[in-house]
């Protein structure tokens, strides 16, 4: 048996590693690192999923008829994204309670004031519930049945009274389902409210007790349920159920960065016609029967429900 230097081992164990000095040429120094393409993958998908959670996506992702694949917006980008806006907020709040600001909420043994922080407790019951609600539907599924998508597209395929395609007429489908479905929701979400019946499957996202981020998670399995009915008359039109779907996974994500205390009042006007943190604060906070809105807060400008949070200057 000879020393290391010479390139025999020592029986089956693996040859020394130098340490590494200047005598060694840094060419045949390894070097660890993230590889660029993955780097960049990363960064694309994150910016995808950014602009998913915006609605901003391509009318021709949109533009789908019969035959097409509708995107898995939900589960390829939002369930993600959903944690990495809870890590952003949790990562803010902490910076601003080392510059010495409030953050703690109003509830609980530790309520300190401003913006509500995050406890274990809270963040995992939502997971839960919201996972819970997911497992739900795919026990539906599993049988055939999808609420919304089955009662959505039974009345297309024997009440519809026109047919509009989505690749015939583009920028019209994409206008009626982008306001059509987002209308649905404000009438529906308002009536989960107003009738003890549909708060049932509602309830359970006003249940809990931090208002932030993790609240976008809770959401009850019965609530799907509910409303349904309120996207028929977009089905009657004749709008495809594809496109359809695709709009209603987008519209659905929208409202989940509103969940959070950290965004106060939006400029450039934009208060007056989109959902905003601002405005749904006030639909969650006692008595909280107002601003049913989904994505456009004029839904609730129009029907007299708008609820305004006043700010008092010193």
């Amino acid at each position: 048996r000879t020393s290391h230097s010479s390139g025999i081992t020592f029986g089956h164990l693996p040859p020394l590693r130098k340490p590494l000095s200047s005598s060694v040429p840094f060419a045949n120094r390894r070097v660890y690192h993230i590889p660029a393409m993955a780097m960049a993958d990363v960064t694309a998908y994150l910016w995808k999923g950014f602009k998913v959670m915006f609605y901003i996506v391509p009318m021709s992702e949109l533009t789908l008829g019969e035959g097409d694949d509708v995107p898995p917006y939900l589960l390829k980008y939002g369930i993600p994204m959903f944690f990495v806006f809870i890590f952003v907020e949790f990562v803010i709040q902490e910076i601003m309670r080392a510059l010495g600001y409030k953050v703690g909420g109003s509830h609980g043994k530790d309520a300190k004031g401003g913006p509500a922080s995050y406890r274990l407790n809270e963040l995992v019951a939502c997971t839960l519930v919201g996972s819970f609600q997911q497992i739900g539907l795919l026990l539906f599924e599993l049988v055939g049945l999808n609420f919304e998508v089955t009662t959505y597209t039974w009345f297309y395929e024997h009440c519809r009274l026109l047919t509009l395609d989505a690749k015939q007429y583009p920028l019209l489908v994409y206008l009626a389902l982008f306001f059509g479905k987002d209308l649905g929701y404000y009438w529906a979400h308002r009536s989960m409210h107003e009738w003890h019946v549909m708060w049932i499957g509602h309830s359970v996202h006003h249940s809990g007790e931090d208002y932030n981020m993790a609240t976008g998670l809770r959401q009850g399995v019965v609530q799907p349920m509910m409303g349904w009915i309120f996207y028929i008359p977009l089905a009657l039109l004749g709008l495809h159920p594809a496109p359809f779907r695709a709009h209603a996974q987008l519209n659905t994500l929208y409202m989940y960065w509103i969940h959070t205390d950290l965004v106060n009042r939006l400029p450039l006007g934009l208060e007056y016609i989109f959902n905003t943190p601002m405005a749904h604060r006030m639909h969650h906070r006692p008595p909280g029967n107002c601003n049913y809105a989904g994505m456009l807060i004029i839904w609730d400008r129009m029907f007299g429900t708008k609820g305004f949070l006043v700010l008092f200057q010193p």
